[in-house]
């Protein structure tokens, strides 16, 4: 799973990757994948925390969010 954004500012556009994480299993992505769809509304937001603070401060604010949502399960 990996959350992407324009680089902006080269002569040509790129995407650039701002966070990723990889899964022992499909079941475990695709939890945290659905979790994650419920609340696009705040994707703009997470976003933010990657390109301002970088990948590992984003990683620490999903998992305090998910453990105070009561963790991934539906």
């Amino acid at each position: 799973m990996t959350l992407t954004g324009l680089k902006v500012g080269a002569r040509m556009p790129t995407r650039n990757i701002a966070w990723s994480q990889s899964f022992a299993d499909a079941n475990s992505r695709d939890d945290l994948f659905a979790w994650l769809a419920e609340r696009v509304h705040r994707w703009d937001d997470w976003g933010g925390i990657a390109h301002r603070k970088g990948a590992s401060a984003l990683t620490s604010h999903l998992l305090s969010v998910i453990v105070g949502a009561g963790g991934l399960a539906r």
